[in-house]
């Protein structure tokens, strides 16, 4: 009976807590609304939690758009200014949608009802507005980078949401690294890019009412290494991806036994992949640059797929070309296995575990058939072997690899084996171009071991995901990892040589631990279809302590139920035989580089 008597004690207590916590709440409101002169605001109320914050971001939108309009009328001739105006109005109203910092929130609920107050001191509006152009930089940033290593699909969607970005702004122009940026420059700069794709016929050929087409896409003299095409099936246009320059067509049936050209379209926004928040979504139907379409119609001869030389052949069975500059002694016992893997794989039946190492790549190759549908591709192949800590690798197969609900894509994979042969490892890789770079800057510093280590550590943890493996995800992580959510963390305890310099200050967006984290993809992977992940930008740093990195990557992530992108930080442990990840933070769509976390955030003893 006192127990009961306590519980319900307990209860009233936290009751009238809340409800003290709800007035102080309320009475915050009452002292913002008395004060217009100081502040603009917007309240709404409603049963869902997003809905109802977009609507009260929209009424303080549409308050500042009066003073925006006024200003932008004071400064442009009569006839101009109503078009733009109600541009800007529509532009406006699209943050609501994207990330508002600079914007304050109080909030509270009574019931089923969400009372939400959005609030902004007049003085500091323009904030809204620096924010966004910190984010329009951060997109031609990347936008540049991508465009160096030819990952041309990523240089496309990151110029063309920097275009529509600068339709928000009052100036709808930017400066980057002392250039004037317009979305009709920037749309210029994609047309003349995508008209200097150049496009080969590799081979076509039709047998068994199949015909296959294979495309080598290249810009300035280079393979591409990342593009989103569509192709017309004689039905509609059909989507694709691929991460690299080679493009296989399979189109099955009678109809396209006499096919005499391929009609095919660029995607300049990456429409297919979208993986743009609401905000930029919503800025790409008001803003439509119907120019920014790149057809081309491929004359489709006779054209026999080009068959590896014999000589070069290690199997006749399997059109690859290993590159063995390491010598590996077991290549010819490999490569048996392999044409037994990949007849598995393109059958979908696991008939045949002798050539595994253990149970682990057994579940793991079970997991790729029946959620990625992966398959090797019928053009000649170039394949490098590697020396590795554990055996070896073969790198860079290409592949189609096909989720329920999501588009067709050619992706690259990566397969390990031991001193026997056997097969051990099966990883989708990051893209080939970042490989080759990280490779260099290693050779260079002299640390390619642990760069290979953590660059095969990353394929891992990418392909855990993509297998929706939680047995696997598990055990990348340390029993007292962090995983953090938003923008920065408090002062964590973790292993003792390593702490953080944040300020007790800074805010913490959502923090888990490694159990919370592990409960909740498992839902996730649960009632999910699909998820993948893809790598955009890499970065790997060297910590003061002898093998620990921190990496840093904007990763796109998507999945049959949510999408979204960001920046993904790992601090990654590799003094044990098994790698562990001790902090891992993902900071959605934000583009300020000085608010990304990075390993010089964090102290080490």
């Amino acid at each position: 009976m006192k127990i009961f008597n306590f519980l319900i004690l307990s209860f009233l207590i936290l009751v009238n807590l809340s409800a003290q916590n709800v007035e102080k709440i309320k009475k915050q409101i009452e002292v913002i609304q008395s004060q217009p002169e100081v502040y603009y605001y917007g309240i709404s109320e409603g049963k869902q939690r997003k809905e109802t914050d977009q609507k009260a971001l929209q009424e303080l939108m549409s308050k500042i758009y009066i003073v925006v309009s006024s200003e932008l009328t004071s400064i442009t001739s009569e006839t101009s200014t109503g078009e733009q105006n109600n541009n800007l109005e529509k532009v406006l109203n699209t943050y609501t949608y994207g990330r508002l910092p600079d914007v304050k929130q109080l909030s509270y609920k009574t019931g089923p009802i969400f009372h939400i107050f959005r609030y902004i001191k007049k003085e500091d509006y323009q904030k809204i507005f620096e924010n966004k152009k910190i984010e329009i930089c951060g997109f031609l940033r990347e936008a540049k980078e991508n465009l160096e290593m030819n990952q041309l699909g990523k240089a496309f969607r990151n110029y063309y949401r920097s275009a529509v970005a600068i339709e928000g702004l009052q100036e709808t122009s930017i400066i980057f690294e002392d250039k004037l940026y317009t979305p009709e420059i920037i749309f210029d700069e994609i047309k003349n890019i995508a008209n200097d794709i150049k496009i080969d016929l590799v081979s076509n050929i039709y047998e068994y009412e199949t015909r296959y087409i294979i495309l080598n896409f290249s810009y300035n003299n280079k393979p591409i290494h990342d593009l989103n095409i569509e192709y017309y099936d004689l039905h509609d246009f059909i989507s694709q991806k691929t991460n690299s320059n080679l493009v296989q067509v399979e189109l099955y049936g009678k109809e396209y036994m006499n096919m005499e050209k391929l009609s095919l379209k660029i995607d300049l926004k990456e429409n297919i992949y979208s993986s743009y928040n609401e905000q930029t979504k919503i800025l790409s139907r008001l803003f439509e640059c119907e120019e920014l379409e790149e057809y081309r119609e491929i004359p489709l001869k006779n054209k026999k797929i080009e068959m590896i030389k014999p000589i070069n052949q290690i199997n006749p069975k399997l059109n690859i070309e290993f590159t063995n500059e390491a010598n590996c002694p077991v290549l010819e016992e490999f490569t048996s296995n392999l044409l037994i893997l990949f007849s598995m794989l393109d059958n979908e039946l696991l008939d045949n575990e002798s050539i595994f190492t253990d149970i682990k790549i057994i579940n793991r190759i079970k997991q790729v058939i029946e959620f990625n549908h992966t398959k090797l591709l019928k053009y000649p192949q170039k394949v490098q072997i590697n020396k590795t800590d554990f055996g070896w690798e073969a790198r860079q197969f290409g592949v189609s690899v096909s989720c329920e609900g999501f588009p067709t894509r050619n992706e690259t994979i990566v397969i390990d084996f031991d001193d026997k042969g056997k097969i051990y490892n099966f990883g989708y890789t990051i893209n080939p171009a970042l490989h080759e770079l990280f490779k260099e800057q290693g050779t260079a510093a002299g640390d390619w071991n642990y760069r290979q280590i953590a660059i095969k550590f990353l394929e891992n943890y990418k392909t855990s995901y993509t297998t929706k493996n939680i047995e696997d995800v598990e055990t990348l992580y340390s029993d007292d990892a962090i995983i953090i959510t938003g923008k920065v963390l408090k002062r964590t305890k973790l292993v003792k040589e390593i702490s953080t310099d944040f300020s007790d200050e800074e805010i913490i967006y959502f923090k888990r631990t490694k159990q919370e984290h592990i409960a909740s993809q498992k839902n996730i992977f649960k009632i999910n279809k699909f998820v993948w992940l893809q790598f955009d930008t890499f970065n790997i740093s060297v910590a003061p302590i002898d093998s620990v990195y921190g990496v840093s990557m904007k990763q796109n992530y998507f999945s049959s139920t949510y999408k979204d992108e960001g920046y993904l930080f790992l601090l990654i442990d590799f003094r044990e035989e098994q790698p562990l990840i001790h902090v891992r933070n993902w900071q959605p769509g934000e583009w300020d580089l000085s608010k990304q976390m990075k390993l010089e955030n964090f102290r080490f003893y």
